[in-house]
């Protein structure tokens, strides 16, 4: 991408990755090495999801549209915290990273909650997960756990979503960002997931090299997914996502053509 035009309020190396933090207008960003965009908030409306690929991720609200315990392994610079807890602000949430300086750039500079009913975990997300008491659902499970190589290494594996999957509440959702240069490696993270997974599908970003995977522990819920026109505008104004350009999508990469055309008469 081209270079930044704003102000560097922060410029550090964690694990010698660079991660700047640039004003950029009515924007702050995160940047790791070489320029590449992990996070951005808006001073204006904080709340939103600016970047395409977060509002993917939370497609997983048209099967799930009021999560009462959600789990969010990759922390970034907050946005999906701030959506989820200005939207659902009684909803318990387990924010999980393994970085002590992301957790502080979130919560510092990204005006991240951290109170009640959230709780933040500096510990690994793979070791959360088996460590974790077996009782404990969630309704959501969010997975963005990126490191200067990519998708780290200790949670895009078969094991790590198999603990994911049995950790959803009756009718949940795992939702997962992917995005690697080597289809070799995306395809064994694609793998992983089927293993365990009763339904799963794949959310192509548009202009992004990013998939979102969601996973489900019954047959893909298309009912829930491709709502009456009606739900999905509701929705998307109550979002602020466009959840019927996701359904379309969802659609035109998970379905045969058969299915498409039989959706079109319920």
């Amino acid at each position: 991408m081209p270079p930044h035009s704003g102000k560097i309020i922060v410029s550090e190396n964690f694990d010698n990755h660079l991660v700047e933090i640039i004003d950029e207008g009515e924007h702050r960003s995160l940047y790791f090495a070489d320029k590449i965009l992990q996070s951005r908030i808006s001073f204006i409306t904080p709340e939103a999801l600016i970047l395409l690929y977060t509002q993917y991720m939370m497609s997983a609200l048209l099967v799930r549209p009021e999560p009462a315990h959600v789990l969010l392994i990759g922390i970034g610079a907050g946005a999906l915290v701030r959506f989820l807890h200005h939207h659902f602000p009684q909803c318990a949430i387990d924010a999980v990273d393994c970085s002590h300086q992301i957790i502080r750039m979130a919560v510092g500079y990204f005006q991240m909650p951290n109170k009640e009913p959230i709780t933040i975990h500096c510990c690994d997300g793979h070791a959360f997960l088996a460590a974790k008491n077996p009782d404990r659902l969630y309704d959501l499970i969010l997975v963005d756990a990126f490191d200067g190589r990519g998708m780290a290494r200790t949670i895009y594996t078969a094991e790590f979503f198999r603990l994911c999957l049995e950790s959803l509440s009756l009718g949940g959702v795992l939702s997962c960002n992917l995005w690697s240069s080597d289809p070799g490696e995306l395809a064994e993270v694609k793998n992983g997931i089927e293993k365990y997974a009763a339904g799963q599908l794949y959310l192509p970003v548009p202009n992004r090299g990013n998939i979102i995977a969601l996973a489900f522990t019954t047959p893909i819920p298309w009912k829930k997914i491709d709502r009456p026109k009606n739900e999905i505008d509701l929705l998307t104004r109550r979002f602020r996502i466009d959840l019927g350009r996701i359904v379309k999508i969802a659609r035109k990469y998970n379905m045969t053509l058969g299915q498409r055309i039989g959706s079109m008469f319920l």
